[in-house]
């Protein structure tokens, strides 16, 4: 309260960028971590212009056995996720939904090699569980 008289947008406003601006509210206290930082932001990445967290892991996962995510081509993972999304845009939906669906599939199923069970198993590029 006493720096930023409880505005958020005081703190996105008073960083420089999207690194910082993480930094700044995992400084806010005790309890808030990375991956608290990551899930606010990604929520509030249509509102704030510095809300860029870096893909979860498992979002991460799920776009590279879907080939989504490429190693060999230049950019980072957000990029290629956002160029992709561009491209691919479905109505109604958001960026955030996209990439929640991501991390579902990442941590429901390509981390535990579910991929028998998977509903999307016929589109990655990790048939069945074999590079």
């Amino acid at each position: 309260m006493a720096r930023y008289g409880g505005s958020l947008y005081k703190i996105h406003d008073g960083v420089e960028g999207p690194r910082a601006l993480e930094a700044e509210i995992i400084a806010l206290g005790r309890g808030i971590g990375s991956v608290t930082v990551n899930i606010f932001l990604r929520v509030l990445r249509e509102v704030w212009e510095k809300a860029r967290p870096y893909p979860h892991e498992f979002v991460v996962l799920a776009a590279r056995n879907l080939g989504i995510i490429r190693g060999d081509v230049e950019g980072d993972a957000l990029q290629q996720l956002e160029e992709f999304w561009a491209k691919n845009r479905v109505p109604n939906k958001s960026f955030m939904n996209f990439e929640s669906a991501l991390l579902r599939l990442g941590r429901d199923f390509c981390r535990k090699r579910k991929c028998l069970k998977c509903m999307v198993r016929y589109y990655c590029d990790i048939r069945f569980g074999v590079a």
